[in-house]
């Protein structure tokens, strides 16, 4: 008994081992792909999207003297959907 018990030990280790899928081990790359917005960069003569000098200066200036704008605080309440068939806001 000790013996087929050995032998079929043996046996289940010669066995060969399962097929994985074929995207087995490209986690890292999927995870990649995922995060990543456009992973073409821009040609390095297009300049960067909305992008305008004086208005950069601008607000970089506003920023070091300590006169930025303030945000105005948005409630839901305060904002309307692009529909006339809905009901009318509080006047």
């Amino acid at each position: 008994m000790r013996l087929l018990l050995t032998l079929l030990l043996l046996l289940a280790a010669c066995t060969p081992r399962a097929a994985t899928a074929p995207g087995f081990g490209r986690a890292q790359g999927v995870n990649e792909a995922l995060q990543i917005v456009d992973p073409r960069p821009r040609p390095a003569e297009e300049p960067a999207p909305d992008y305008d000098g004086k208005r950069a200066d601008a607000a970089f200036t506003r920023y070091r003297d300590g006169k930025v704008f303030r945000p105005t605080a948005v409630t839901t309440s305060a904002i309307r959907a692009g529909t006339e068939s809905g009901p009318e806001m509080s006047k």
